[in-house]
């Protein structure tokens, strides 16, 4: 039996993880691990304050009371990203990420995280329509798409609108690229989460 707690529910995947590629899935996600953490640092929010659950190519990361502050977020989790792949030599071994941000209700159980909020941001990130806009920004490290929810509370300029269908319905989700210069917090700030009042 799980716990149902409110979280900042993000998904963080990696485009065509594997392929072309001799890392294993196990350095993938220590990438992953390595690129949350330096952005989470960097944003002053603290490293108990976060949860990682392994998600195929991807990670799944709770934060306890709802999302960190995008805009120090965002910018330093496409530059921590920059960082690990200026690290790579072969261009096979760069990573290019697709992230969904929600908030909600998340069922914690001891084999992992479930519940229909956590079900919708791996939707919305996982989408086709979300994957081929990303395919068709080459240039582009890293999209960001939020759920309605989070837009309606933190809307991220500029947005476009992406629809998902699935066998329950359709989401809406909003098509963010963020930043690229890092923005830091000074040592005395305590970031604000984001927490959007959800129904029980």
């Amino acid at each position: 039996m799980g716990i149902t707690i409110g979280h900042g529910i993000l998904l963080i995947d990696a485009e065509h993880p594997g392929v072309c590629s001799d890392r294993s899935p196990i350095e993938l996600r220590r990438g992953l691990r390595a690129i949350v953490e330096r952005a989470a640092e960097q944003a002053g929010l603290p490293a108990e304050a976060l949860t990682a659950e392994d998600r195929g190519g991807g990670l799944l990361v709770l934060v306890a009371g709802g999302l960190p502050p995008l805009r120090p977020f965002l910018p330093n989790l496409v530059d921590a990203l920059r960082r690990y792949n200026s690290r790579c030599p072969a261009l096979d071994d760069r990573l290019r990420l697709r992230v969904s941000l929600h908030v909600g209700r998340a069922v914690v159980g001891p084999d992992g995280s479930t519940g229909p909020d956590v079900d919708r941001a791996v939707r919305l990130c996982r989408a086709e329509a979300v994957r081929r806009h990303l395919f068709l920004t080459p240039a582009a490290p890293c999209l960001v798409v939020s759920s309605e929810r989070v837009h309606r509370a933190a809307p991220l300029d500029p947005a476009r609108p992406v629809d998902v269908v699935h066998a329950e319905g359709l989401d809406r989700g909003w098509l963010h690229l963020p930043s690229v210069t890092p923005a830091r917090v000074t040592p005395t700030a305590v970031p604000r989460l984001l927490s959007v009042a959800t129904p029980r």
